[in-house]
């Protein structure tokens, strides 16, 4: 991913993403909607429910880092009682899912 070009250096925007997540997100799924011609509609959160649950059944994540990757609230006590951020286990799990995601595309 690192060689992936973007149009800026880290802090910048990379192709529609920005610092604060995706903008104009729309315009790039049709772009690629049109480019690859999938046989079902689909939308970005089918991305995010993918993601969480491969690094969940193929990757051994824990809930609790996929739930943090996606930048989900913590539920019920542990609002109160955890306030770790997970950063070491999110940059672990989402190496090995780009890891895994390579492994797949060269294989074609």
């Amino acid at each position: 991913m690192a060689d992936t070009p973007c149009s800026a250096s880290y802090g910048g925007e990379r192709e529609g993403i920005a610092d604060t997540g995706f903008a104009n997100y729309t315009h790039l799924k049709e772009k690629l909607d049109e480019i690859v011609k999938f046989n079902e509609p689909w939308i970005f959160r089918d991305l995010r429910r993918t993601g969480k649950t491969r690094v969940s059944e193929d990757l051994d994540v824990m809930g609790e880092v996929s739930e943090s990757i996606l930048n989900h609230s913590k539920k019920d006590m542990d609002r109160v009682y955890n306030n770790a951020n997970y950063l070491r286990q999110k940059l672990a799990a989402l190496t090995a899912w780009e890891q895994h995601l390579m492994r797949i595309v060269e294989q074609g």
